[in-house]
């Protein structure tokens, strides 16, 4: 990409110009002294172990006022954790945290509103040794030769997925943080409108042989086809029911009209299905990805994914236009009522920049630490440009979704358990090099 930064948002003093706006709110949790509570946490992900993090210390936490000045930086501690009184007049926060190679991450939120910042990611752990993981090899070969016409789906409460028509396979699991592998669920699903079958077993039951045959025996009746009606050309469906550790008995391929997306029911519960999108033109490419609860017993379900991808890029590209030193850069999605936050992220060999904030707001000159604004001076790789909006249907109250982001971050299972998080919406728009101006 052009480096129009280098006018409106990397200044001389490498503030980066993104925003306030929006209006004050309210924060969750108190400290005994009666005031807002900053709850943080920091990890950094195993390399190579699924699902499973260490605590990260070191990350920097600072607490902004309105106009973006740094009030106060707190630090993770040994437990990559932060609970402290927030400063009463803060408005916004930048995290900060700077890899092994010299690049850093920042994210920024505009307009906090809740003082609950949950678990957050960063970087990877590379140190040799730290994964327990087996590799199985799963085969169905009698049940290929037997039902040509089916293709195995395979997925672990902690483990990658796989979806395949080859009769034997590797499958890698690996235990969570508390030593757990969870169950391996296995379908077999038909590409007509045949009956679909499903299996459950504890994973640790199969690690005293790494060659797991599966007979068609072990299989139950289970799922049945759905009409999934869009509108727009279907790519991907995926689906999926809830269960205690989050998603299980996920149905995910390539959708076209001879292949019935299958829906599996358990526990009287619902399941959910969605459909991604993604497409190019103009000079962007946007990715778009919708998911909705399906009725117990219904024959279909209907996903409506936006089609405004113009009319969003050219609100992207006039907000950068209009970017002023003084000002920072203003953006108004609010005409898209289905989203309840909006981010702004920007990516060049040497920082890593996300500001995220209500649908409406001005991105303020943030004050960062030197060695951060020194890098970014330094740094001679373009930046590129990817905004993205998230939400649950109408529920579009900017607190109560971080809100659920941060109880999620806690505890996986809340994205399956909780019907506030089931109708999910996905919008991007990305720029790629010399394409925004």
């Amino acid at each position: 990409m052009n480096k129009w930064f280098g006018s409106a948002v990397l200044t001389a003093g490498m503030s980066f110009l993104v925003g306030c706006g929006g209006g004050g709110s309210d924060a969750t949790g108190t400290s005994g002294s009666g005031k807002q509570k900053l709850v943080f946490d920091a990890v950094t992900r195993v390399t190579g172990c699924l699902n499973k993090s260490k605590p990260l210390a070191g990350v920097q936490f600072i607490a902004h006022s309105a106009d973006g000045k740094a009030i106060k930086t707190f630090t993770t501690d040994a437990n990559g954790h932060i609970e402290a009184d927030w400063p009463e007049n803060a408005r916004h926060a930048s995290v900060i945290y700077k890899n092994a190679k010299g690049v850093y991450t920042v994210n920024s939120t505009i307009e906090v509103t809740t003082t609950d910042f949950g678990k957050n990611y960063f970087g990877e752990d590379s140190t040799p040794g730290q994964c327990s993981c087996t590799t199985l090899s799963i085969d169905w070969s009698d049940i290929k030769a037997a039902m040509p016409e089916y293709r195995l789906s395979v997925s672990g409460e902690f483990q990658n997925s796989l979806n395949t028509t080859v009769a034997v396979n590797s499958y890698r699991v690996c235990p969570n943080q508390d030593g757990q592998y969870g169950k391996l669920q296995a379908m077999l699903i038909p590409n007509n409108a045949g009956q679909s079958y499903a299996m459950e077993t504890e994973i640790s039951s199969l690690l005293s042989n790494p060659n797991v045959k599966l007979a068609f025996s072990q299989f139950q009746n289970a799922g049945r086809p759905i009409n999934v009606v869009s509108n727009v050309i279907k790519q991907n469906v995926r689906t999926f029911t809830p269960s205690q550790q989050g998603r299980a008995y996920v149905s995910y391929y390539p959708y076209t009209e001879s292949t019935p997306v299958r829906v599996f029911e358990r526990n009287d519960v619902k399941s959910t299905a969605s459909i991604s999108s993604n497409t190019s033109g103009d000079g962007y490419t946007n990715a778009v990805t919708r998911r909705v609860v399906v009725e117990k017993n219904a024959n279909s379900v209907q996903i409506n994914l936006p089609t405004n991808h113009s009319m969003v890029a050219q609100s992207i590209q006039t907000s950068i236009i209009n970017a002023t030193e003084a000002g920072g850069i203003n953006y108004d999605f609010s005409y898209m009522t289905d989203y309840a936050e909006a981010s702004y992220a920007l990516t060049s060999a040497k920082v890593e920049i996300f500001f995220s904030g209500p649908m409406k707001a001005q991105i303020p000159t943030f004050e960062w630490p030197a060695d951060l604004m020194a890098a970014m001076q330094s740094d001679t790789a373009d930046f590129e440009l990817e905004v993205y909006f998230m939400g649950y249907g109408q529920n579009t109250d900017l607190r109560a979704f971080r809100q659920r982001l941060a109880d999620k971050s806690r505890n996986l299972a809340l994205e399956a358990q909780d019907p506030a998080l089931l109708d999910y919406r996905f919008f991007s728009i990305y720029f790629g090099e010399n394409k925004l101006l």
